[in-house]
C-alpha cells in the first residue's frame, strides 16, 4: 500500500509540473492524500485515498484550477530528488 501511495504521490507532482502549478499537501495519512493549489482563491486539488477493504489508492476528486499563472516556473517547489531518482531509474 506504501508503494502504491508513493506513486500516486509521484503522479500528483509530475501533473502539477507539466501544468506549471504549485501545491501543498493538505492532507496526508495511511488512508488518504490530499493536495491543494497554492494560489489564493484557486479551488484546484486532488484527492485520493484507499477504499475500505483495499489495498490500491484511488483518485476520487479532481478540481480544476482556475488561477492564472502569470509566468512560467523556472524551479518547481514540488520537485524533489526521490522524483528525480525515480524517472532516471524508471
Amino acid at each position: 500500500c506504501l508503494i502504491q501511495r508513493k506513486k500516486l504521490k509521484y503522479a500528483v507532482i509530475k501533473w502539477a509540473m507539466s501544468t506549471h502549478r504549485v501545491f501543498r499537501t493538505h492532507i496526508s495519512s495511511p488512508t488518504n492524500y490530499t493536495v491543494k493549489c497554492v494560489e489564493t482563491g484557486c479551488p484546484g486539488n486532488v484527492h485520493g485515498h484507499v477504499p475500505k477493504y483495499d489495498i490500491h489508492w484511488v483518485v476520487t476528486i479532481i478540481v480544476p484550477h482556475n488561477c492564472v499563472r502569470k509566468n512560467l516556473l523556472v524551479k518547481h517547489p514540488n520537485l524533489t530528488s526521490s522524483l528525480i531518482a525515480q524517472l532516471m531509474y524508471t
